[in-house]
């Protein structure tokens, strides 16, 4: 019970004693004024009658009786008309206060739909993450594995085919100094793996645009979100979001990368300051390095 559904209570309360003690104070209001009342025209009738029966005024007597009974009536009407406006009062503070008790219904009912959307996303959200982890467990390349002089092909499923498609765009797109050149290795490599990478980031795509679009979401909660997202995701999969975001399919997703850091514990390795990949990976805030050819690198 938050602070203001105690303030409403208690307010109900100090209108329920108040109430009470109105018709308490009423009862006794009207048994005094019964009594005196009663008295007053005891007195006024044996004062009429011992004053005007002998004489035979009649009409004197009546002036007497309609004198003496108007300060009564009159007094009765004021406490009636008095009675009737805090009656009008006390109606008016209950209604107040049963549109106190709606508009708190109402917040409460708002909130409570609130924390259901809220636990509905997050159960979408982390069943999105299991679909893409199956998406990942689904994929098959083949490789050939040389052995003497006979070459054979062998199956790569999972996560260690993602780490071999990795490694072969790594090797291939690595030190491009033109855009041409990038489209032209990008597209034929995607064009290679696009049974596994397709599916693989739309499922990705979807799951960010999802988080980012709902209104309900603030952006903390967004960016806490994300925050579990990111754990999911392997050096294989970062280096591909970093290439696929420079690809004019994937650039839609750059300004969601750079707002939730998703490339935070990703370092662009590349053999030289020339490579096109080194300003996407300034413009993306992404550390980089520059490996000696020496070293044998890729």
């Amino acid at each position: 019970m938050n602070f203001q559904q105690i303030k409403r209570k208690l307010k109900a309360s100090a209108l329920i004693i108040n109430r009470l003690m109105t018709i308490k104070q009423g009862r006794l209001v009207k048994r005094y004024g019964a009594v005196a009342s009663l008295a007053w025209v005891v007195i006024g009738v044996i004062g009429g009658l011992f004053a005007f029966s002998n004489d035979g005024k009649l009409n004197e007597m009546g002036d007497f009786f309609a004198g003496w009974f108007s300060p009564l009536a009159f007094t009765w009407f004021v406490y009636a008309v008095f009675l009737q406006m805090k009656e009008l009062k006390a109606t008016n503070e209950t209604m107040n206060l049963q549109k106190e008790e709606l508009e708190g219904s109402k917040l409460a009912l708002r909130e409570q739909s609130k924390t259901l959307n809220r636990q509905n996303i997050e159960n979408t959200f982390f069943k999105m993450i299991e679909s893409l982890q199956d998406i990942i467990g689904g994929m098959t390349i083949t490789e050939k594995e040389y052995i003497s002089d006979s070459a054979k092909k062998v199956f790569l499923t999972g996560r260690t085919a993602l780490a071999s498609i990795h490694k072969e765009f790594e090797r291939m797109i690595i030190g491009c100094t033109s855009e041409e050149d990038f489209i032209k290795k990008y597209e034929y490599l995607y064009e290679e793996n696009g049974e596994n990478l397709g599916h693989y980031f739309r499922m990705l795509n979807r799951i960010i645009e999802f988080i980012e679009h709902h209104t309900e979401l603030h952006d903390t909660d967004k960016i806490g979100l994300i925050k579990i997202l990111r754990p999911h995701l392997s050096d294989g999969e970062l280096f591909l979001l970093f290439i696929n975001s420079h690809y004019k399919y994937g650039k839609p997703m750059t300004p969601y990368i750079k707002k939730h850091e998703m490339l935070d514990n990703f370092t662009l390795r590349t053999r030289t300051e020339d490579d096109i990949l080194v300003n996407h990976a300034k413009n993306l805030n992404v550390k980089y390095e520059i490996i000696d050819k020496s070293t044998g690198f890729f």
